[in-house]
């Protein structure tokens, strides 16, 4: 037999502890905007419940971040550590001229200012 114990009761949302610095990571609104503009991009339906927001991210990382994004990190990460700076701001303007990146530019000046 278990010995009694005072077990206090806690709410679920005390649980989850503040949201509010979740939110200021996640950013405004301004990122559903884009979110909605690269699911339309990627000739999906915009992302309104977990299956849609699953099928977007299954699409992104199969057209975006496989092929282009992690190639272009990986690029970017050698360069850095070599010290090739103009190689770096190269790179950097190569991808900004990227038609593949257009949609994602707005959101990444965001997340970089942060």
């Amino acid at each position: 037999m278990l010995p009694n114990a005072n077990i206090a009761v806690v709410e679920p949302a005390q649980l989850l502890g503040e949201l509010h610095p979740l939110i200021e990571q996640l950013g405004s609104t301004e990122g559903l905007i884009t979110l909605s503009s690269v699911s339309a991009a990627l000739r999906l339906p915009r992302v309104v419940s977990r299956p849609s927001l699953e099928l977007f991210l299954q699409a992104y990382q199969s057209h975006f971040l496989l092929p282009l994004e992690l190639p272009n990190i990986y690029q970017a990460y050698q360069h850095t550590v070599r010290y090739e700076i103009r190689e770096l701001i190269n790179l950097d303007r190569q991808i900004e001229t990227g038609v593949a990146f257009k949609d994602f530019s707005n959101a990444s000046r965001r997340v970089g200012r942060n």
